[in-house]
This record gives C-alpha cells, sequence and structure tokens, in this order.
C-alpha cells in the first residue's frame, strides 16, 4: 500500500489532520462473507467504518480492492478540507508542464504515466 500513495510530511499531517484519519486496513481476502447474516448477499464485501476507521476487505484476493478503499474513503474526507480527490494518473513532462490521465480502473493509468527511464 505504500508503494502505491504519496505520504504527506508529518509536520503538514499534523497541521491539515488535527484529529488524524488514519485508517486500519484488513485485508482476509481468502476469508468469505458470511451470507446468512441479514443483509449479506455475497461472499465478497468490502466495508469502511468510518467511526473506528477501519476498512475490511473479505472474499477477494484482489490487491486492487485496498487501493479502491483508500480512494473512497479519500472521496469523503478530502471535500471536507477543500480539495477535489481524483482517480487519475499524471506524468510531468521536461517544462514542468503536467498531464492528468483519468480513466476506470484497469485502463493503464498507471502504466502510462510510469517513468520510462527508472
Amino acid at each position: 500500500m505504500k508503494q502505491m500513495l504519496i505520504r504527506g510530511e508529518l509536520d503538514k499531517i499534523k497541521k491539515d489532520f488535527k484529529e488524524g484519519v488514519d485508517f486500519t486496513i484488513m485485508n482476509a481476502g481468502e476469508f468469505v462473507s458470511d451470507t446468512h447474516v441479514a443483509g449479506v448477499t455475497s461472499k465478497t464485501s468490502v466495508s469502511v467504518n468510518f467511526t473506528d476507521k477501519e476498512l475490511t476487505i473479505l472474499g477477494t484476493s484482489y490487491a486492487g480492492e485496498m487501493k479502491k478503499g483508500v480512494f473512497g474513503i479519500m472521496h469523503y474526507y478530502m471535500p471536507k478540507r477543500g480539495c477535489l480527490s481524483m482517480h487519475c494518473s499524471a506524468n510531468v513532462g521536461p517544462e514542468g508542464d503536467t498531464t492528468i490521465l483519468f480513466g476506470l480502473s484497469g485502463t493503464g493509468k498507471t502504466t502510462l504515466s510510469s517513468d520510462p527511464k527508472r
């Protein structure tokens, strides 16, 4: 997860997020949801608990669910802080110009934005 998201400087985080918003991610992809529980209709479940700041993933081995879950959390918190949360990727050109790439999951945003020099 740390490789996919850029963590801000600690001083800025402490200033902007006085209460903190760190979430615990519990990824138990091999453990399926209990469909005998009322309202549970699928063996796959991705659930966010904003009160306890937990993201729980059950019944899927797709690692992208962690990233998508964090995006969902960001889409909730960032507008409250005056920021636009986007599911995108970006390239910075040699002149400092920036291209933003929008697309659905799996459409190649990361591939297109990767630095060919690395």
